[in-house]
């Protein structure tokens, strides 16, 4: 949806299960709220991201 929509992207190696689902996208999310830019939105940093960045 909308003008930079896309379905996503596939990190390599990534395993995560359901248990350890919570941690990982606080890790995320605190990389993401270090890492971006001034008005970057979640899509477009990860879209620029580090594979170590998303893992």
């Amino acid at each position: 949806m909308g003008l930079t929509a896309s379905f996503g992207k596939k990190v390599r190696g990534l395993k995560t299960t359901a248990d350890e689902l919570p941690d990982y996208v606080e890790r995320v999310l605190r990389r993401f709220q270090v890492q971006k830019e001034d008005g970057e939105s979640f899509a477009a940093w990860v879209g620029r991201a580090d594979e170590a960045d998303l893992k």
